[in-house]
C-alpha cells in the first residue's frame, strides 16, 4: 500500500505502480511520488535528485515532499565547499607566516617565474595609469 494515501500498489496498472523515494525511502504510488500520474518514470520528470550517500552522479527519484529539502541541502553543500576553500587559504598563510617567524633564514624566497623585460614594465605602467 502507498504511505501517503493507502492506495493499493499493483504492478501494471497506470498510476499504482510502486515507487520508493531514495531520500526517506516511503512507498509510494505515482501519484504521490511525483503530484501526477503522467509525471513519474520520464526523463523530464523534476523529482529527482543527486544524493551524495549513494555515492554515483545519476539522479534518483524522490517524492514531492522531500525534493525542496534534497535542494536545500545540496545548495547548503555547495556553499560549504566555498568556505572550506577559503579556510584553507587562510591555513595555508598562517602557516607561512609562522614559518617565517619561527625561523626567516629557512623561509625560502620569492623566485620569479619570467624574465621581468621592459616590454613587460610599460605594459604595467600603462595599466597603473
Amino acid at each position: 500500500d502507498c504511505a501517503a494515501c493507502g492506495r493499493a500498489l499493483v504492478r501494471g496498472l497506470p498510476g499504482s505502480m510502486p515507487h520508493h523515494c531514495r531520500a526517506c525511502g516511503r512507498s509510494l504510488c505515482s501519484t504521490c511520488l511525483c503530484g501526477s500520474v503522467t509525471c513519474s518514470n520520464t526523463p523530464m520528470c523534476p523529482h529527482k535528485a543527486v544524493l551524495p550517500n549513494y555515492n554515483t552522479d545519476q539522479a534518483v527519484r524522490v517524492c514531492r515532499e522531500c525534493l525542496p529539502v534534497v535542494q536545500k541541502r545540496e545548495s547548503a553543500r555547495v556553499e560549504l565547499k566555498g568556505i572550506y576553500a577559503i579556510a584553507e587559504r587562510y591555513v595555508t598563510h598562517r602557516e607561512r607566516v609562522m614559518q617565517f617567524l619561527e625561523d626567516p633564514a629557512s623561509f625560502p624566497w620569492y623566485k620569479q617565474e619570467y624574465v621581468d623585460t621592459t616590454q613587460r614594465k610599460v605594459v604595467r605602467a600603462g595599466n597603473m595609469a
